[in-house]
């Protein structure tokens, strides 16, 4: 049909001028039809030629590399068995693609790199032989190199699909070199030893186990999937050299220091670097800040810097997170997970702790959680004690955002001896606050309230009889009338505010009846307070009001 169409549109050309034929609405419909027809056999022909071209090889059945038995060639027109002048793939000169079909084992060097490889099926065993590929290679079976000797290089990119696999003994780090990206949707990827020959990009949805990934040069590493981490992280030292982590890294050295003499940047959003060794490990410090760091495996884990943790800090298996004797401080923006069974799972020491996120942070610990110095610094609604109390024995700072304890309690100090240190600027303690108290005519603050209005409470004692602690909290419920009305020299008293009360309790032997108390009203409704609004006291809730005490006038209103 082709030729006839062909010759037709020869005989219109050599018959008349081209104005003539594009003036013939017959034959210029003609003309579109070939010109249409033309255009899809070149479409189809150029597909076919992308997927085989002269040169390229593909393996018809189970043997070695250099059998000419184990390999079919394409010619240009039809796969046949290789010639002895043709040769096996690579043997004189490179070879167009080559794919594996089959069980096949490297049994030579070979000479030149292949362009691209697929493994489609079966297994390609590289033994102890050297293999380099230019272009890309597809693993869609199996790549296996059970020999550590036998130098592997792959100059371009690597795509492992999500059901193939492949391994590699290769050492030292120098007998696997990559130059290319590596995509990796596999978790069947266990490989010893190699070296990052260029920039490149680690991706994809699955995991990649290596016992030593290192550098051949002053490269950058950006991981973008699973990486799991053996032994050593640029454990040969190669200066200037950067990892940069987008994905997951989890990392089980512990005889050098994560990218010794080298640096790594965690920072990305969602990013995660986990040292998980059964064995004691440093914890580095970043370029700039770790996202998620996770602290888990067992024995103690000890911070090299300061750590800026801009997503979730976890401390979790039997794993200890120390500050180290440098006294490392933690900033964290997310969230404090410990649920490590270490006994002492937080070395403290005389570090600071700051929660300085945008959104509320969670602190989780149900054994309860000790800090040295806290400080909250939240630009959200502030912290939540999701599952225990929390101490702080030296000196807690309240700057910004609230400290909701949700049914446990936040208590600042040790004991009589160590009372600790309270600096406030702004938010509320919702729930219970505990200090510790052993000094007369010291104001100690309470600045508990809601989520909306802090109803502080300031508490000086005038004649202190022993010291301990009082819990202190406000109640955002309706205290009722129990005892109302009731006179106050002269002054009638018939209803309360229904917008909540104050409750205090002593503790570990706290003694003293002779005290001053300050409360702030902040949001309390109408009616106004003004110098008749007295405080009442009650010992619980199944007492009835009273007004005890010398009335001081209210001032500032609700």
């Amino acid at each position: 049909l082709l030729r006839s169409a062909y010759a037709r549109f020869l005989s219109l050309l050599s018959n008349r001028s081209m104005e003539e034929v594009w003036g013939e609405k017959n034959d210029f419909r003609f003309l579109k039809i070939v010109f249409a027809l033309i255009i899809l056999v070149a479409l189809s022909a150029g597909s076919n030629l992308s997927a085989q071209v002269t040169g390229d090889y593909r393996s018809k059945a189970d043997g070695v590399w250099t059998a000419l038995s184990t390999w079919e060639r394409f010619n240009g027109s039809f796969w046949a068995q290789p010639t002895p002048g043709e040769g096996y793939p690579a043997q004189y000169g490179p070879p167009g693609t080559v794919d594996i079909n089959n069980n096949v084992t490297l049994d030579d060097n070979l000479m030149s790199p292949l362009n691209d490889l697929n493994i489609n099926a079966g297994t390609l065993e590289l033994s102890s032989f050297n293999f380099s590929v230019s272009g890309t290679t597809n693993i869609y079976s199996s790549l296996n190199d059970g020999n550590a000797d036998g130098q592997v290089q792959f100059f371009g990119n690597i795509i492992v699909s999500n059901s193939a696999t492949w391994n590699s003994l290769a050492s030292p780090t120098l007998n696997l070199l990559l130059y290319g990206n590596v995509t990796n949707n596999s978790n069947n990827v266990t490989v010893v030893r190699c070296r990052a020959a260029n920039n490149l990009i680690i991706s994809g949805a699955g995991t990649m186990r290596l016992d030593y990934f290192e550098f051949n040069g002053s490269y950058t590493v950006t991981n973008r999937s699973t990486v799991i981490i053996d032994l050593g992280l640029n454990y040969n030292r190669v200066t200037n050299t950067l990892w940069v982590n987008e994905g997951t890294l989890d990392f089980y050295g512990y005889e050098r220091n994560l990218m010794t003499d080298g640096e790594i940047n965690a920072s990305a959003v969602g990013n995660t670097v986990n040292y998980c060794a059964s064995q004691s490990q440093a914890v580095i410090d970043p370029v700039s800040s770790y996202y998620n760091l996770i602290i888990s495996g067992s024995n103690t884990k000890t911070s090299q810097g300061d750590l800026d943790v801009n997503g979730d800090l976890t401390i979790t298996g039997s794993a200890r997170l120390d500050v180290g004797f440098a006294n490392n401080n933690i900033y964290l923006a997310g969230n404090w997970i410990n649920n490590s069974i270490n006994p002492d799972p937080f070395r403290e020491r005389t570090a600071s702790v700051t929660f300085d996120g945008t959104s509320q942070q969670t602190i989780y610990n149900s054994a309860g959680e000790t800090f040295y110095n806290l400080t909250i610094n939240n630009s959200g609604t502030g912290i939540l004690l999701a599952d225990g109390n929390v101490v702080v024995s030296n000196t807690l700072t309240m700057s910004s955002g609230n400290i909701d304890v949700a049914g446990y309690r936040m208590t600042l100090g040790t004991g009589t001896a160590n009372t600790g240190t309270f600096s406030f600027a702004s938010g509320s303690i919702i729930g219970e606050f505990e200090r510790w108290i052993n000094t007369d005519g010291v104001d100690f603050l309470f600045p508990v309230g809601t989520a909306v209005y802090n109803r502080s409470a300031t508490i000086n004692f005038n004649s202190l009889s022993s010291g301990g602690s009082l819990i202190g909290k406000f109640n955002d419920l309706d205290p009722l009338e129990a005892g109302l009305p009731l006179n106050d020299n002269g002054v009638c008293i018939a209803h309360t505010y229904n917008d909540g009360y104050w409750s205090f309790e002593v503790n570990n032997g706290l003694s003293g009846t002779d005290y001053d108390l300050e409360l702030v009203a902040t949001g309390f409704s109408l009616p106004p307070i003004d110098a008749p609004t007295r405080l009442l006291t009650r010992i619980n809730s199944l007492n009835d009001w009273d007004a005890i005490g010398i009335h001081s006038n209210a001032t500032g209103g609700n």
